[in-house]
């Protein structure tokens, strides 16, 4: 799904003002917690239906919550979709896109599993769409799985290498 479409679908999922009035600073001045937004971003995840809508789903939070923590500083109660250009969200994406990839890159035990981590799809916007992924990981290393194509995130944990047999090292040092 390219950046145009999921553009033209997912960004009519967040209102084009939201209210901020209920927020407040956390862990001193540099968080922000607001109900209102978090809703928003809830509401929009459940009807996500790709993991690309879902890294759309989450820059749109990242962006709008910034502006929300700017905004409530400066006494502000409202947010606007509009005070973000097409390009402010087409660069935040790119850079959401570029942080999930970094995080699959890993040394394996053979040159079968380190070319399925570090393969990159030029068709799709994410692994989880491609069917020529198989493999995935959770962030911290500590789980591996065989993808199941259905339109999510699904898989099957697996703790053996599937091509050469060795035990799949996990943890931080696996990255």
């Amino acid at each position: 799904m390219n950046f145009e479409t999921i553009y033209n679908q997912i960004n009519q999922l967040f209102p084009e003002q939201l209210d901020i009035s209920d927020g407040r600073f956390v862990q001193g001045a540099t968080g922000f917690h607001s109900q209102n937004l978090i809703d928003i971003w809830n509401a929009a995840e459940e009807k996500s239906e790709s993991t690309a809508e879902g890294y759309f789903i989450w820059t749109m939070y990242c962006l709008l919550h910034q502006k929300a923590k700017q905004a409530f500083r400066k006494g502000d109660f409202t947010i606007k979709i509009s005070d973000f250009t097409k390009e402010d969200i087409r660069r935040k994406y790119d850079k959401v896109l570029k942080e999930a990839e970094s995080k699959r890159r890993i040394k394996s035990c053979c040159r079968m599993m380190a070319s399925q981590f570090n393969k990159k799809c030029e068709i799709h916007d994410s692994v989880y769409d491609c069917p020529d992924v198989i493999l995935d990981r959770d962030e911290q290393g500590s789980q591996y799985r065989i993808l199941i194509h259905d339109g999510g995130t699904s898989g099957i944990s697996i703790k053996f290498c599937p091509w050469c047999g060795k035990k799949i090292k996990t943890g931080a040092n696996n990255t």
